[in-house]
């Protein structure tokens, strides 16, 4: 059997989709890569959503004036998701129990209403506004509008300019404002000025059919080389117009001749014993940890280690045995504790002079073990020693002082070669369930204090998230889980405003925060409800080495997290930032799982999106114009009379018309002009493709392109007819199923 030929129209058709889909694609790349929210908020998946909006819109039976109010009325909603993020955390959580996201949902619907509420206020009465959402309720709303009309307008055959025109006037103001590279807005252009000419060629091609003007079949794939070279010179000369008509172009050529010159040196170095490079100051490795004087102050960075840490657990398994890395228990090397919080950081608690807290008793209270630590410190530090949480004993040089109140220690002195026992905690969640919740009274004044200045609005998220929890344990998951599930990592974060307090600022206002910020607002709401909690720094885990059997802690594990006093087994360790697996105590409740640990990254790091995307939308449409060119070319037999004929009985066959092979064209038009009665435009195009077709096999006179061109039109014009029938053909036997299925005909 010969293969047939895709016609022009279904080859066009495709291009248009890739086009669409290309130009939406570098859009919503070029609006993330901006960063205009720090928290990579889900304002411009927007475009998408309204794309697909516009395209439902445009092949339904709405007309105008009703398409826009329902893309308005979803918009509405989808920007309301988009700045409050009420439903999806919750939904993106797989294994929760239905009621708690319902809990979720209520708890964040509340607060996007007190959110809502303060955008009227500051628009009302001409305030500053901190909080970045009613930005992305905006954002949102306007690039669900642009990505609506652009798939609404080239459905229904609008000129393609006036459809792109609000998509590219946003995100050329987006471009310009965010100071994006050229080259983004050049693949934009390309994509949408391909859509420009491949629409104006179908529209030309629809005017020579219906006014019955013959043409070349070949002029399409002329008319795509010319749009195509037509493009490339515009988005070439987009792109490269920066770089020698402004001041950071030339400052990029500049750059380009430094790394030359560097690398000239770093050559003369390695071949010339006299000639030596240039040297960056490299500064001293520090053992830093966060700093909590001041939330929001910016984190270690680097993957230089810092220490080294050997404990007396069994190692973990190694990569090859294919287990889970939960298998062997993780540790923090914490160094420091806060008490007292003051609305802009923490301050730490007083020590006394005593030393070896702990060193009286010689068995661990219940729910704790005996865990012995080896420290290799090789980076310049503090005297605030790392160690395990609770230290009890240490060796000579490093001194385990006692916390006011206690009874807590920590680990101070001066060597960077130490060892230190620590009752760690191997707590359950049953143990810590029925904990109660009678506090030591010199413990509620310093892990209960909260300042008088913290907003009462605070306080009130705090008693939605603990609603209807019971025990102590069951606010601390609560309260972990929300913010693990609604608070998106992020290190670039700006400074809370002068004045504000910053967890205030983190819980409502924020674009995102990272551990301080994840730590303080978890012990600030905790204590809110009653439940000592205190936040403290170090280290966490890091990787094991299995060559050298020790754990390699980097800069960039600096940590803060959270740790909640119960009576009768102490503090215990809770882990509120998103970025990092939460600590598992066991399943007397099921909080958030935890998304695995992964490394913050930098919007328009890695992959160059917009030239891979033109990349391979060159690679597509080389291939395509191939495939294209190919087929024309080899298959020079099958004429368009009978693809349009065996095209059309497709069709049919899958609406439920079907019929023997030795039913003639006629006879098959006969048998199906009665069920086409109720779909005219479907049955003129199946007569006129069979008068078509019986003349060209019959007749020995060769079709006229015309002729085949019209059969064409009249196809495209039935489309709607033929999914109407075969919705049809789909529920006829849905009923015949049902109905052979009942017990009535089983009877």
């Amino acid at each position: 059997m010969r293969r047939l030929r895709l016609p022009p129209g279904a080859r066009s058709t495709g291009l248009l989709l890739m086009l669409t889909a290309a130009t939406v694609a570098v859009a919503v790349y070029s609006l993330e890569a901006a960063e205009w929210v720090p928290s990579g908020a889900r304002y411009a998946s927007g475009l998408w959503l309204g794309a697909m909006c516009g395209a439902a819109l445009a092949v339904s039976r709405f007309r105008p004036h009703l398409a826009l109010a329902y893309s308005l009325a979803l918009s509405l909603a989808a920007a309301g998701e988009a700045a409050g993020e009420v439903f999806l955390p919750a939904l993106s959580q797989g294994g929760q129990p239905f009621g708690e996201i319902v809990w979720g949902w209520h708890v964040r619907l509340g607060t996007l209403a007190d959110r809502a509420a303060a955008w009227a206020a500051a628009i009302a009465g001409g305030g500053t506004l901190r909080d970045n959402g009613l930005f992305v309720f905006a954002a949102a709303w306007l690039l669900w509008q642009a990505g609506a009309w652009l798939l609404w307008a080239l459905i229904q055959r609008r000129p393609a300019l006036a459809a792109v025109t609000p998509l590219a006037a946003l995100l050329g103001v987006n471009n310009h404002l965010g100071d994006r590279p050229s080259g983004e807005y050049a693949a934009f252009l390309a994509c949408a000025l391909g859509l420009i000419a491949l629409t104006a060629f179908r529209a030309a091609r629809d005017d020579w059919e219906q006014r019955r003007v013959d043409y070349a079949d070949a002029i399409g794939l002329d008319w795509g080389i010319s749009g195509a070279a037509l493009v490339l010179v515009i988005s070439a000369t987009v792109a490269a117009a920066p770089l020698a008509g402004t001041p950071a172009g030339w400052r990029m050529l500049a750059d380009l001749l430094r790394d030359a010159r560097q690398q000239t040196a770093e050559t003369a170095a390695r071949l010339f014993a006299d000639v030596n490079p240039p040297r960056a100051d490299v500064p001293a490795l520090s053992a830093d940890t966060p700093d909590l004087g001041r939330i929001g102050r910016p984190l270690p960075q680097g993957d230089a280690v810092v220490m080294w840490v050997s404990v007396s657990d069994p190692a973990p398994p190694p990569p090859e045995a294919g287990l889970p890395a939960e298998a062997a228990p993780g540790h923090y090397w914490r160094n420091q504790v806060f008490a007292t919080y003051t609305g802009l950081g923490w301050a730490p608690p007083a020590i006394s002079g005593a030393s070896d807290a702990g060193s009286g008793s010689s068995e661990p209270i219940a729910g704790r073990y005996t865990l012995t630590q080896h420290y290799e410190i090789v980076a310049a530090h503090g005297r605030e020693l790392f160690a395990v949480n609770a230290p009890v004993s240490a060796t000579a040089g490093a001194a385990v002082q006692t916390l006011v109140p206690g009874p807590d220690a920590l680990v101070l002195g001066e060597p960077s070669s130490y060892s230190v026992v620590s009752w760690a905690t191997r707590l359950t969640a049953a143990q810590l369930a029925a904990a109660p919740a009678d506090y030591p009274a010199e413990l509620r004044e310093p892990y209960l204090q909260l300042p008088a200045s913290l907003p009462g609005r605070v306080r009130d998220l705090a008693r939605r998230i603990v609603a209807g929890a019971e025990t102590p344990f069951a606010k601390a998951q609560a309260v972990q889980a929300y913010l693990r599930a609604t608070y998106p990592y992020q290190l670039d974060v700006p400074a809370a405003p002068a004045g504000q307090d910053v967890v205030d600022y983190f819980l409502f206002d924020a674009p995102g925060g990272f551990c301080t910020y994840y730590a303080s607002a978890m012990a600030v709401l905790l204590r809110a409800e009653g439940v000592p909690a205190r936040v403290v720094t170090g280290f966490a885990t890091g990787d094991y080495d299995f060559d050298r059997g020790a754990y390699r802690v980097p800069s960039d594990a600096a940590h803060a997290w959270v740790e909640v006093y119960f009576p009768g087994y102490g503090w215990a360790e809770f882990e509120p930032t998103a970025a990092r697996a939460a600590i598992d105590y066991g399943s007397v409740i099921t909080p958030l799982p935890a998304p695995t640990p992964s490394e913050p990254t930098t919007a328009g790091e890695g992959v160059d999106w917009p030239l891979a995307l033109a990349a391979a939308l060159a690679v597509g449409l080389a291939i395509l114009s191939s495939v294209w060119w190919r087929r024309s070319r080899s298959q020079p037999g099958v004429d368009p009379a009978t693809r349009s004929y065996w095209r059309m009985r497709r069709a049919l066959a899958e609406a439920g018309l079907e019929a023997p092979p030795s039913t003639t064209p006629d006879e098959f038009l006969a048998r199906c002009t009665a069920a086409l009665a109720g779909h005219p435009a479907l049955r003129a195009a199946t007569a006129q493709a069979t008068r078509l077709y019986v003349e060209a096999q019959y007749s020995g006179r060769p079709v006229r392109a015309a002729d085949a061109r019209l059969v064409d039109g009249l196809w495209r014009q039935a489309r709607g007819d033929q999914r109407r029938l075969w919705l049809e053909a789909c529920w006829t036997r849905l009923r015949r199923r049902a109905a052979h299925r009942s017990p009535a005909s089983q009877a």
